[in-house]
């Protein structure tokens, strides 16, 4: 995790069921060790070839009620926990990522800009530490605030605004402290295409070729060139001609890999729906 930003979001899914992991979720571990055994030559590379001294630049994204796991609450008799957001950031000094995380939102979002403003709320406490650290190493070397990247534009035109509607008003305490972060000067958003934001690849599964845009963008290899998947198919099967096999009894079934399923678990119950996109097993990490 210290240099593979790559796994972030794989990892942060799988280790929301260390308390009590089933079979499919060392599979999804195994998954994740193969993936890093066939990628042992990529690092990420550190150094500055540009003009004066290097600059932060930040990525933040979210993907909105994401993630459909819940959980039965014996103290309430509710099911608690699920729709739950999904945030990703990461920060560059100069050519070189520097911090990146991911992470499940700790509350649920209503909109996809709220999940947006949350996930700018997680980036900009992360970058105010970070500017402090740099202007301490080296006083005076950052001019002027920070770009951070977003896709959200009803995200962007809030904050630009400065000013709360009927529908955000309920997390005015997320929005403010961006707002202030803004008007100090330490950070500006920048509206980006949804397909070039870097911080898509740490919110959510990816299909291959989206995955590997991204990984170039973090990554190399030491000959300098194209990081490209090893598959040499790029067929997907169809659920129902998925060839699945057994994990405990004939009917409870493992879902061939490739294959986009969302896992909910309620203690020992297991259960597939077809009809959601997966977020616990990246599909850009299969090879």
């Amino acid at each position: 995790m210290v240099s593979r930003p790559d796994i972030a979001f794989a990892v942060s899914k799988v280790s929301q069921y260390c308390s009590k992991p089933t079979k499919q979720h060392w599979e999804a571990v195994k998954h994740i060790l193969r993936y890093l055994k066939n990628t042992t030559d990529l690092g990420i590379t550190l150094g500055y070839d540009g003009e004066g001294s290097p600059q932060l630049a930040g990525s933040c994204d979210a993907s909105f009620a994401g993630d459909t796991d819940f959980r039965f609450s014996h103290k309430t008799g509710l099911y608690i926990g699920g729709a739950k957001s999904h945030s990703g950031y990461i920060f560059w000094y100069g050519d070189s990522p520097l911090i990146w995380k991911s992470f499940r939102q700790g509350r649920v979002a209503l909109s996809s800009t709220e999940a947006e403003i949350i996930a700018l709320v997680g980036a900009t406490t992360e970058l105010c530490w970070l500017r402090d650290l740099i202007e301490w190493l080296q006083p005076g070397s950052l001019k002027g605030p920070t770009p951070m990247e977003q896709d959200n534009t009803s995200a962007t035109h809030l904050v630009d605004k400065k000013t709360l509607t009927k529908r955000s008003k309920h997390y005015h305490k997320d929005y403010f402290f961006v707002t202030d972060k803004v008007e100090m000067g330490l950070i500006t958003l920048r509206k980006q295409d949804t397909k070039l934001i870097t911080s898509d690849l740490l919110t959510k599964a990816l299909q291959r070729q989206d995955f590997y845009r991204h990984l170039n963008k973090l990554m190399a290899n030491p000959e300098g060139t194209e990081i490209q998947s090893t598959r040499t198919s790029e067929v997907i099967q169809k659920p129902e001609e998925a060839e699945v096999q057994s994990t405990r009894a004939p009917e409870e079934n493992q879902i061939a890999e490739d294959m986009y399923t969302a896992l909910i678990t309620r203690g020992d119950e297991i259960q597939i729906n077809w009809d959601l996109t997966t977020t616990w097993k990246p599909k850009g990490l299969i090879l």
